[in-house]
């Protein structure tokens, strides 16, 4: 069994590639359920080769006969490097490669400000929340994160809307209970919004802005001066302006060195 794919930063499996072509890429519908559920888990983030996402990918399709070819690209998704082999060494190798490229070692900031990267990557908030959970791995608790994402198309997903109706103390209940793909955008920013702040500057209307748990703002000086009273002048502040492939890294945290 050949699996082919690229290795970039996967915010909630650690990278993308590997095994993740057979889970969940031909799973039963349990088994992506199973391993979905533990993207809430606290190791579950961007740049975690130990994921409990990826442990789980890796357990599950032990028993296959398998064999990997993927790629490493850069922003003009040019490939860079190619790994092929076993599924396990030629993954981590091809990580490595991602890290040199993506990985930036950073101190921990009071004030974020993230933009996925321009058209098509912030076309919705739907692709525009993985600038978002790249920009969390190195927010303070009780920081702010500005996400600067243009969003034309608006949420990008009905089911992800739909999510968004439920009252915030259901969604983790109901995300447990059975993964559906759009819903788990919903939970995830939920999550963040209760250890940070979070502003958005976007096209989006206020009322839907709120309503994804972003405090909406006209631009990114008056997001930025909200946040400087909050966290006073000398409050550190990190700008990712290519926040959907960059991975910033507090420099006392292991990914795959």
């Amino acid at each position: 069994m050949i699996c082919t794919g690229s290795i970039e930063f996967h915010y909630y499996a650690g990278y993308s590639g590997g095994l993740k072509s057979l889970l969940p890429g031909v799973s039963s519908l349990a088994s992506i359920r199973k391993n979905h559920a533990l993207m809430t888990h606290p190791d579950a983030v961007s740049g975690r080769i130990d994921s409990p996402v990826r442990q789980d990918i890796e357990e599950g399709t032990s028993g296959l006969s398998r064999f990997i070819l993927n790629a490493v690209l850069n922003s003009k998704k040019e490939i860079v490097a190619v790994v092929a082999g076993d599924p396990i060494e030629a993954h981590r190798a091809g990580a490595l490669y991602a890290d040199r490229m993506y990985r930036i070692r950073a101190e921990p900031a009071e004030i974020v400000i993230a933009s996925p990267g321009g058209m098509p990557k912030d076309i919705n908030l739907y692709q525009s929340q993985k600038a978002l959970e790249n920009a969390k791995n190195i927010v303070k608790d009780g920081g702010t994160i500005i996400l600067v994402a243009e969003c034309p198309e608006g949420l990008g997903n009905d089911v992800y809307g739909r999510w968004l109706d439920i009252p915030r103390e259901e969604l983790l209940p109901r995300l447990n209970d059975g993964f559906e793909l759009g819903g788990h955008k919903a939970v995830l920013t939920s999550i963040l919004a209760e250890r940070v702040e979070l502003y958005l500057v976007s096209a989006i209307s206020d009322a839907l802005a709120k309503k994804a748990y972003f405090t909406p703002a006209e631009g990114v000086q008056s997001a930025l001066d909200s946040a400087i009273v909050k966290h006073g002048d000398s409050a550190q502040v990190l700008l990712m302006p290519h926040g959907g492939m960059t991975l910033p890294t507090p420099s006392d945290t292991t990914g795959n060195d």
